[in-house]
């Protein structure tokens, strides 16, 4: 739900810091998408467990991701291979400095260097979650804000329930209710409002 926030987060920093002034239908398209994950979610059934820690790293992820749509937009004047290739080298400069010490602490540092040669399913992931979800989402995302700017990128992040709730009944055979329907349908309302044109009708 937190995660869901993200497009009205992104909204509200482009606004205060790029001093863009969202359209009315990206305003309503971005609250309609809103709507649309929060009744997803909560048909699907809510965990009532609350971590304070849990939430202030969950705020902090909403806060993140809407001020690198910012800032992404800020460094028009390179390509997003450029700003990809700058991100990830940051990323996994901190990331293998903290691993390393890590281990080194835990006097385990064979153990992580030969992690991925022992276990097959560890090396998969980590190539699918570093080539897939690092290098190719974060490039295509770079580009979409460097051509469709911080809102309508930003509008598409709903979509990623519609894909979780799709993924979960062709991989898990999950159940879909219909409240889940009707919130998916909101949703793909929601980013379709606020991608359209000005002036442009729904019909």
């Amino acid at each position: 739900v937190f995660l869901a926030c993200i497009p009205v987060v992104a909204l509200l920093a482009s606004t205060l810091i790029l001093k863009e002034k969202p359209s009315k239908a990206q305003t309503a398209g971005i609250l309609i998408t809103l709507g649309g994950v929060l009744m997803t979610v909560f048909a699907a059934g809510a965990s009532s467990r609350f971590s304070a820690s849990g939430y202030l790293f969950l705020l902090g992820a909403v806060l993140s991701y809407a001020l690198y749509c910012v800032f992404v937009e800020k460094a028009g004047d390179y390509t997003g291979i450029e700003i990809t290739y700058c991100m990830l080298a940051a990323g996994a400069l901190v990331f293998c400095t903290l691993a390393l010490l890590e281990a080194v602490i835990h006097r385990n540092l064979t153990g992580l260097l030969t992690l991925p040669f022992r276990d097959f399913s560890f090396l998969l992931a980590v190539l699918y979650q570093g080539i897939v979800c690092s290098v190719l989402a974060f490039f295509l995302s770079n580009v979409a804000i460097a051509k469709i700017g911080v809102n309508r990128t930003s509008s598409f992040i709903g979509l990623s329930t519609v894909v979780s709730m799709l993924s979960g009944i062709v991989l898990l055979q999950e159940k879909l209710g219909i409240l889940q329907v009707i919130g998916a349908l909101i949703i793909i309302a929601g980013v379709t409002i606020a991608n359209r044109k000005e002036g442009s009708s729904l019909s």
